[in-house]
């Protein structure tokens, strides 16, 4: 949940994710908009030449970003990457020089920004970055999104693992925007859990391994000792830990 003092708590000081996906949709706007550019790529696209043996992307078209769609820069830019090999021998490609040596001066200075943004590594590499950093942040709104049956363990199960991933330091990344991304992450995070997560989480046959930390089992004994509490539960708490440490293969002492 955003909070209005967003803004303010979280200044990036960096335009580490904005900057690639926004040469990246400049790079796709220029060829969707223009004939030939689209249609030499489209031919290099199909073209096997282009790709490693056994290579070839299933879906071979850019995708555009569109405000009401659900996460689709990141969609856009996903593709943007898999397409690089066409991107690159585009801005080489004699009938796209032909074409462009016939349009304006502005159509030009369009090209040639393209031009230079396709042949930077240092954009590829922030594209790649990006994606990194992103692409499991999509996989957990995707799940939740309503089409993919979300249940509280496997939301807490994908939660933890971008815990994981934001916690740690990521090769050849600015570790002041990592910390800051886990800052954010553990904000929201806090602000939401409860104790009930960790109890789906442990009571989920798909994630019975007997690795939870010493906090997510008193989470989980907390759950418990309400539900030991209510007046018609048939069972103690000392009963429920018993079966629990049995049937989940686990001990019932806490673990480090």
């Amino acid at each position: 949940m955003r909070t209005g003092d967003d803004e303010q708590a979280f200044q990036w000081g960096s335009d580490v994710f904005a900057k690639p996906i926004g040469d990246c949709w400049e790079s796709v706007k220029f060829i969707t908009n223009h004939g030939k550019p689209l249609s030499v790529f489209r031919e290099l696209a199909r073209d096997a030449k282009t790709w490693e043996p056994g290579t070839i992307p299933g879906m071979l078209e850019l995708v555009k970003f569109c405000d009401t769609r659900f996460a689709s820069k990141l969609l856009m830019l996903e593709r943007y990457l898999h397409l690089r090999p066409v991107l690159e021998l585009l801005v080489a490609n004699p009938g796209y020089k032909a074409w462009l040596s016939k349009q304006t001066p502005e159509t030009k200075k369009e090209a040639e920004r393209v031009k230079t943004t396709t042949q930077s590594s240092d954009h590829w590499d922030a594209v790649e970055f990006t994606l990194k950093m992103l692409l499991p942040v999509l996989r957990v709104l995707r799940l939740t999104d309503g089409k993919t049956g979300a249940t509280l363990s496997k939301v807490y199960n994908l939660m933890s693992q971008l815990s994981t991933h934001f916690e740690k330091e990521i090769e050849g990344f600015d570790d002041s925007i990592r910390q800051k991304v886990w800052d954010l992450f553990m904000a929201r995070w806090t602000y939401f859990h409860e104790p009930i997560f960790t109890a789906a989480y442990f009571l989920d046959p798909e994630f019975m391994k007997g690795k939870g930390s010493r906090q997510e089992e008193a989470d989980f004994r907390k759950v418990l000792t309400v539900i030991s509490s209510a007046e018609h539960c048939p069972f103690t708490l000392s009963d429920m830990i018993t079966q629990w440490a049995c049937l989940l293969y686990t001990s019932p002492s806490p673990r480090d």
